[in-house]
């Protein structure tokens, strides 16, 4: 099955909008997931002074499996995709609670080699934004890019 950009671009929203929602205020902090091709990493950067502080999330599955169908995933199941990925922000909350301490900067997803891989194989079914950047839900700034993950 054929899904359009339009509408892995939604789902992509889907993630923003679940994070936008939970964050209050604190440390400014902006989240990275690594949208990678054997899974999804989270990233939390919290500015603490003139530095940023990382707090690793967990690894969950890969945004581009559902969009490959590989790995027993199918378009279907991008909506547990997703939420999974979300569902990886709870994980943190207790070693790092990011909703109580965090002022949400900017929400990124890296489209590492699974979405690179993903855009090759169907370009109907990817998001080829690479370098793009746009006002995400809440006005806060997201993009969807293609470099590594920056290190504090």
């Amino acid at each position: 099955m054929k899904i359009s950009k339009k509408t892995f671009n939604l789902i992509l929203i889907s993630i923003f909008l679940t994070v936008c929602s939970r964050a209050n205020s604190a440390s400014n902090c902006q989240i990275v997931y690594d949208a990678g091709s054997s899974g999804t990493r989270l990233y939390i950067y919290e500015q603490q002074g003139d530095s940023w502080v990382e707090h690793r999330g967990p690894k969950v599955s890969a945004l581009a499996d559902p969009v490959r169908e590989i790995r027993g995933k199918t378009w279907a199941d991008a909506d547990a995709v997703v939420a999974e990925v979300v569902g990886a922000l709870d994980e943190v909350k207790p070693d790092f609670d990011w909703s109580t301490q965090c002022q949400l900067d900017a929400a990124q997803v890296l489209a590492t080699a699974g979405m690179r891989i993903a855009e090759q194989e169907d370009r109907d079914k990817s998001e080829s934004n690479s370098g793009a950047n746009s006002k995400g839900p809440c006005g806060k700034s997201w993009e969807t890019r293609q470099p590594s993950i920056p290190r504090p």
